[in-house]
């Protein structure tokens, strides 16, 4: 990995947000961190997410190399050691701010 490729990406609020606040309860994301892992990834993650504040405007999704078969079990204990909501991500799924998508 080459530190230089790595960019802060910002994303740009559409007209169309203040609509979807006032119908569905949606709030913009500001950021979004997106992170890839091999196999060796789980105690990176795990020490990165258990010090980062899930107060930032930013939503996570972390590509993981893993089995779908444990990927339940991975999420629910990775929720429990790191301050940021896990989930498992689903199709159609809206992100939230402080919320970590596997």
């Amino acid at each position: 990995m080459r530190l230089e490729n790595i960019r802060r990406v910002k994303l740009t609020r559409q007209n169309a947000a203040e609509k979807m606040t006032q119908r569905y309860g949606y709030r913009p994301l500001e950021y979004l961190i997106a992170i890839g892992t091999t196999l060796g990834g789980p105690n990176t993650s795990l020490r990165l997410f258990s010090n980062l504040t899930p107060e930032l405007p930013a939503a996570a999704v972390l590509m993981q190399e893993i089995s779908p078969q444990i990927l339940p079990t991975f999420t629910e204990c990775f929720d429990e050691y790191v301050p940021w909501r896990i989930e498992s991500v689903t199709d159609g799924a809206i992100l939230t701010p402080g919320v970590c998508y596997v």
